[in-house]
């Protein structure tokens, strides 16, 4: 019983740049705010990084109630696991191009050359049984995985 309104996990990465971002500014302003006023000191800044850290918790949590919401109540925070089923692999060649880099006697680069190399890739997918404890709703979401061996 496929839901189409199912979310995943896998395929929500665009609510990671949320917390991504705004902490690697805070990094950076703290780092320069440091080094180019030395008097400052780093305690100047230790409620500013709790408050950050706060709000990452925060962010977090509304990214996983958001991920493990019922499709039917909408409710957050409900998902349960029924397992997983269908798990299958397999393996397979096919080729690549990779480019190579030229370079002349004094170690300057000329050009590239474009070649054609065989690989072995690896592919999986597999069907997450997942239930709301909630209202009762069953739904499936289907994971896809594929990478060179």
């Amino acid at each position: 019983m496929k839901d189409e309104n199912n979310t995943s996990r896998y395929k929500n990465y665009d609510a990671w740049i949320l917390l991504i971002i705004p902490g690697g500014a805070l990094f950076w302003y703290v780092l320069d705010s440091v080094v180019n006023d030395p008097d400052s000191g780093l305690g100047d800044w230790v409620p500013l990084i709790i408050f950050s850290a706060g709000g990452w918790y925060l962010l977090e949590q509304w990214y996983n109630g958001y991920v493990s919401k019922c499709p039917k109540c909408k409710k957050w925070f409900v998902r349960k696991s029924d397992g997983t089923e269908g798990y299958s692999s397999h393996t397979f060649n096919t080729t690549k191009t990779v480019s190579d880099v030229v370079k002349n006697s004094k170690g300057e680069q000329i050009g590239t050359i474009d070649r054609t190399v065989p690989i072995t890739k690896r592919s999986s997918s597999w069907t997450e049984k997942w239930r709301c404890v909630n209202c009762k709703h069953k739904w499936d979401d289907r994971g896809y995985s594929s990478y060179e061996v």
